[in-house]
């Protein structure tokens, strides 16, 4: 196992020892697929913004429901090393399907979870419309979009 690699349920102790530390908690989430600058930009920044920055690297079936089967590059395990080798990320947890079809509640559990203070997304967070209903659901963190002056297509990168 990764030594960044933790499962979540640890990881919520972890987190309730950060919190009694008084640490900035900075949690985000997505494929991360093909690392390219805009996701080391959001990853960089979202740091900038706590203490310790932990990232919901999501599985292989969530990848390819989000960005389809054809066009996911890198598996779970190809994505965790990238993300790992980042040295502003302390920690990792694989966000599965655990209530398969409702990818909006899957979301909502390391939130529940990990009760992080700030929740940091990128320009193509597919949920972005219902950040309002984030926000309502979760009064106590903040939200914070993460946008840089260049958009970024990693369906033009090409893997060497």
């Amino acid at each position: 196992m990764n030594n960044k690699q933790i499962p979540l349920e640890k990881l919520s102790k972890i987190t309730k020892e950060l919190n009694s530390e008084n640490k900035i908690i900075v949690f985000t989430h997505g494929v991360f697929d093909t690392i390219h600058s805009g996701h080391r930009f959001l990853l960089e920044e979202s740091k900038n913004m706590g203490d310790v920055l932990i990232v919901g690297l999501e599985s292989d079936e969530r990848a390819k429901y989000f960005k389809g089967k054809s066009n996911l590059r890198l598996n779970y395990k190809e994505r965790l090393l990238a993300i790992s080798k980042i040295q502003c990320v302390d920690y990792i947890f694989q966000i599965n399907s655990a209530t398969r079809g409702n990818l909006e509640k899957d979301t909502f559990i390391p939130y529940k979870t990990l009760k992080p203070h700030i929740i940091t997304y990128g320009n193509k967070f597919g949920f972005a419309s219902t950040i309002e209903t984030h926000k309502s659901l979760f009064p106590e963190t903040k939200f914070k979009q993460i946008t840089s002056l260049y958009q970024y297509s990693p369906a033009s990168l090409s893997i060497s």
